[in-house]
């Protein structure tokens, strides 16, 4: 199961990544507003999986050799940190299912998750902190 997870979640990142670096603006520290922005809405991703698994996402990350954070590369840590906690914030919304047959108490945690990370809200607000950092 966990195995899979990765292969999943790596496989929707990389469609992601492929599709949202089609024009590049180079910045001053040699990143695009693009990869900030994808940068951002990954560590909103792994903040909100990790805080609904109580960190197991991460530990599972870490356990097969993919850290995945080279995130910090291109955000500032404070900028990092900033896009967990929302991630973090936001999983603590996500409820569980109460009217959905068999899955009644099970919460969609990773279709929840991604699709907030990956929202146009979240899009905005990295956007904003893109030009405010800059």
């Amino acid at each position: 199961m966990g195995i899979r997870l990765i292969k999943i979640l790596s496989s929707i990142l990389m469609m992601i990544t492929l599709t949202t670096c089609a024009v590049k603006q180079e910045s001053l520290d040699g990143h695009t507003k693009e990869q900030y922005i994808l940068a951002y809405k990954k560590e909103v991703l792994f903040g909100c999986l990790n805080e609904k698994t109580e960190n197991k996402f991460g530990k599972l990350l870490n356990d097969y050799n993919n850290v995945g954070s080279v995130e910090v590369a291109i955000l500032f840590h404070s900028v990092a940190n900033h896009a967990d906690s929302v991630g973090r914030e936001y999983s603590r919304k996500i409820k569980p299912y109460d009217y959905y047959g068999d899955l009644i108490g099970k919460s969609p945690i990773f279709g929840e998750c991604v699709e907030y990370a990956f929202s146009i809200r979240t899009d905005s607000i990295a956007t904003d902190l893109y030009f405010r950092t800059r």
